[in-house]
C-alpha cells in the first residue's frame, strides 16, 4: 500500500500545475524578465502581464499571504540571478497587517494546502519540519486526482502566470472582507521582516521594489478604520527607515474602481485586472 501511495505522490510530481508551472517559467527565463510580480492572490488574479507589457512575468500564487515569507525565499533565489530584472513588486493587503490568534478548520486545511504545494513544487520552506508536508495525500485538499487525469486542465493561469476571475456569486459584496477587530491581533512583525528580506536582496542587485496596494470594494473600504491605515503606514515607515528608495502604492481606496471591476470585497475580475494593469503600468512602473 505504501509503494502505491508513493508511487501517486511521485506522479503527481509530473503532472504540471501553477506552481510548478511558475517556477519553471522563472527558471527559463532569468535574462528575460525584466519586471516580477511575486505575493499572493490580489495580484494573481489582479495583474496581467499582457497588459503591461514584454519581459512581464506574474509568479503570484494563492495562499501566499499573511507574511511574505515564501516571497522573499523566492526574492532571495532568484533576484541576484535575474541580470535584467528592473522591478519587483508585492500586493499589499490591509488584513494582512495584523498577526491573527484565530484559525477555523478551513483554514488550517488550507494553510496546510499551501505549505505542500509551496514546498513540493517551489522548494519553499514554512519554518516548521516542512517534509511532513510534502505528501498531497495527506496534506493538499486541492484535486490532486484530477491532475491525474489526461483529460483535466492541469494549469489555471495563462502563459504569463494571470489567472482571470470573470465570476462571482450572490453574495460577492461581502466574500472575502478582513476580520472587524484588528484590536485583538498584534501587529504583524513578521511581514516587517519578510519585507525588509527583500528590500535587502533588491537593493544589492539594483532592483526597484516595490509595493502595492491593490482596489478594495467599498464592503471591505468600510471595515478598513484609521487604525487600520496607521498601523500600516507604521510597516511601511519601518521599511522605509533602512530602505528609503523602496516604493508604496496604495490603490486600496481608489475610486476609479466601481462594482463592476470586482469578483468578491478584495479580489477584482477579470476586467478589473485589466484596468488595473493599465494603470500599474501608467502610473508605477
Amino acid at each position: 500500500m505504501f509503494s502505491i501511495l508513493f508511487g501517486i505522490e511521485l506522479l503527481l510530481l509530473t503532472k504540471p500545475n501553477d506552481y510548478s508551472y511558475k517556477r519553471k517559467y522563472i527558471e527559463s527565463h532569468l535574462d528575460g524578465i525584466k519586471v516580477l510580480f511575486l505575493g499572493h492572490s490580489y495580484f494573481e488574479v489582479g495583474i496581467n502581464p499582457a497588459v503591461i507589457g514584454d519581459s512581464v512575468f506574474n509568479a503570484a500564487i494563492s495562499g501566499r499571504a499573511a507574511g511574505n515569507t515564501w516571497d522573499a525565499q523566492l526574492a532571495e533565489r532568484y533576484v541576484p540571478k535575474m541580470k535584467n530584472l528592473k522591478v519587483l513588486a508585492l500586493p499589499f493587503a490591509y488584513h494582512h497587517i495584523y498577526e491573527t490568534k484565530s484559525i477555523t478548520p478551513e483554514s488550517r486545511s488550507n494553510i496546510r494546502t499551501y505549505k505542500c504545494m509551496n514546498y513540493k513544487y517551489l522548494g519553499l520552506t514554512s519554518g516548521s519540519f516542512s517534509l511532513r508536508y510534502w505528501p498531497e495525500l495527506l496534506n493538499s485538499n486541492l484535486n490532486f486526482w484530477a491532475r491525474l487525469s489526461t483529460k483535466a486542465s492541469k494549469v489555471q493561469c495563462d502563459s504569463l502566470g494571470f489567472i482571470a476571475f470573470p465570476d462571482r456569486t450572490e453574495n460577492w459584496q461581502t466574500e472575502h472582507l478582513p476580520d472587524t477587530e484588528p484590536t485583538k491581533a498584534d501587529l504583524n512583525k513578521v511581514l516587517l521582516q519578510d519585507y525588509l528580506r527583500i528590500a535587502t536582496v533588491c537593493k544589492e542587485n539594483g532592483v526597484s521594489f516595490v509595493i502595492i496596494a491593490t482596489p478594495i470594494y467599498d464592503t471591505y473600504r468600510e471595515i478598513i478604520s484609521e487604525k487600520w491605515q496607521v498601523d500600516a503606514e507604521k510597516i511601511i515607515s519601518e521599511v522605509r527607515k533602512s530602505f528609503p528608495e523602496v516604493l508604496f502604492y496604495n490603490f486600496a481606496f481608489d475610486s476609479r474602481f466601481t462594482e463592476d471591476y470586482f469578483k468578491d470585497a478584495g479580489h477584482l475580475n477579470e476586467q478589473g485586472a485589466e484596468r488595473f494593469s493599465e494603470i500599474v503600468k501608467e502610473e508605477v512602473l
